[in-house]
């Protein structure tokens, strides 16, 4: 989490996006949303070429389905309680392998999209 949030904040291009993080006028930040009653979005950014809502999801180990419903519920609070007017709200699983179901369940949602990440280290 927070080396996705470092890359964001240099304005390295993540998720085929250059994103920032989110900032309410009341000063609430975008790391560890709170959302009262349902849980905390991992990061809550916005897309500065389209202004677009993203919410990200982060997994370290192999993902399952159950988290598309989590972020299901955090897409559809963003869209009724902070996203304007024609403003998208779009999610983003990370995960470090993405389970056969999860695949599945995300498939047909088109506001989701499901990224593997892979650490690599080399000797210098």
């Amino acid at each position: 989490e927070e080396l996705v949030e470092s890359l964001i904040l240099n304005e390295t291009e993540i998720f085929n996006r250059k994103l920032r993080i989110f900032s309410s006028p009341e000063g609430l930040y975008g790391r560890q949303y709170a959302i009262p009653g349902l849980g905390r979005i991992d990061l809550l950014a916005e897309d500065r070429a389209t202004g677009d809502f993203v919410v990200i999801e982060l997994k370290r180990d192999e993902s399952h389905d159950q988290v598309v419903g989590q972020i299901c519920l955090y897409l559809s609070w963003v869209k009724e309680n902070l996203a304007r007017e024609g403003q998208r709200v779009i999610g983003i699983i990370c995960t470090f392998k993405a389970s056969e179901r999860l695949r599945l369940a995300a498939k047909n949602i088109k506001e989701l999209e499901l990224f593997e990440y892979d650490l690599t280290f080399k000797k210098a």
